[in-house]
């Protein structure tokens, strides 16, 4: 079983007149020499798709990606096996945030893997991403339900083996200036890896230097679980791999990509 995983990140779909918006010709040139007549493609966005989390910004990323979606399902022998997006901090639509959320951030703080997931709390500070879910709604897989939000999983069948993806909206406490090393996510929001699955990707946006350090009392080995039950995790340009316990730069993307899952050496 084979999969190219086409990664997007960082996008920062502003204006008509972005750059990017002319360069899905380009990004699918470099990957169609890829896709030979068993690698089915994935397409996979980590988020920071919009610049402010404008609707008319997702109006313009949304005609960008159907393009790819088009194109890849034209390439090889393989349909697209589906199209997964989470939400960076570029996101987030701050105009709807209120007055509220400022001090909803502060006052979860430490404690938040005691809030109430499901709360009004936490649906309060979803309102910033309510764009971004109405544009994921557009696309090919269907968005997580309104109180599945912070973290979702969405499996594929390919080949006789099973594909799980799980997705974390690492935004969820993100502030319109943020600062390395204080981003807290709720670990129970993680999804279980559960069930049989021969590939596990975890899709997220911000990179591993956000949350606490584990010289925080409240963060100590908390990412520990989460690192070990993974094969593959995406984000912001950057891979993590469990398997090789390092961090995995754009450069190696080619070597680990499209190695057949299951033969030895593969992730």
């Amino acid at each position: 079983m084979k999969i190219a995983l086409c990664h997007l990140s960082d996008l920062h779909i502003k204006t008509p007149s972005d750059p990017i918006l002319t360069r899905a010709k380009a990004i699918l040139s470099a990957v169609r020499p890829r896709l030979s007549k068993d690698v089915a493609p994935l397409l996979v966005c980590s988020g920071d798709i919009a610049y402010s989390g404008g609707k008319a910004q997702y109006d313009l990323a949304h005609s960008f990606i159907a393009e790819m979606q088009t194109a890849l399902n034209e390439m090889g022998d393989r349909n697209l096996l589906g199209t997964i997006v989470v939400p960076g901090n570029h996101d987030c639509d701050f105009s709807a945030a209120g007055d509220a959320r400022p001090h909803l951030i502060s006052g979860i703080g430490s404690a938040i893997d005691e809030a109430d997931l499901r709360g009004e709390s936490m649906q309060d500070l979803l309102k910033v991403h309510n764009n971004f879910f109405d544009f994921a709604q557009k696309l090919a897989n269907p968005p997580p339900l309104k109180h599945d939000r912070i973290g979702w999983t969405v499996s594929y069948q390919h080949d006789g083996g099973t594909i799980l993806v799980r997705c974390l909206n690492t935004a969820l406490l993100s502030r319109k200036e943020e600062v390395p090393a204080q981003l807290r996510f709720p670990l129970k929001a993680i999804p279980d890896r559960s069930g049989d699955s021969d590939f596990a990707l975890t899709l997220f946006h911000h990179p591993y230097a956000w949350p606490p350090r584990k010289t925080d009392a409240n963060c100590s080995d908390a990412w520990s679980p989460f690192q070990t039950s993974f094969s593959l995790a995406m984000s912001t340009m950057v891979l993590h791999t469990s398997a090789r316990r390092r961090t995995v730069r754009p450069t190696m993307w080619k070597e680990l990509l499209y190695r057949p899952m299951g033969q030895p050496g593969s992730i």
